[in-house]
């Protein structure tokens, strides 16, 4: 009874090391497949990177102008509407 359940499992060992060995092979192939891409995203992600640092670059520069703009526009925005009140006494 036992000797023939030890063989059935032998059995089926012995018929499971193929599947495996395939298995195994496969998830090695898979291995580098992923590292390989991984390289390649690294490599995108860091090109990413730099671009992300010269467009935050110009973004902070643009807002830098637009602050000076609005500064300007403070000053500006006063004497214009005093213009504008003497405009209209005058007509």
């Amino acid at each position: 009874m036992t000797e023939g359940k030890v063989s059935d499992m032998q059995i089926k060992l012995s018929d499971m090391v193929p599947k495996i060995k395939k298995a195994a092979e496969d998830t090695e192939i898979k291995m580098v497949e992923v590292a390989d891409k991984k390289g390649k995203a690294d490599e995108i992600a860091e090109k990413v990177g730099k671009e992300e640092a010269i467009v935050q670059e110009a973004v902070d520069k643009a807002n830098a102008i637009k602050e000076e703009c609005e500064g300007e526009l403070a000053k500006a925005m006063p004497i214009l509407e005093k213009a504008e009140a003497a405009l209209k006494t005058v007509t």
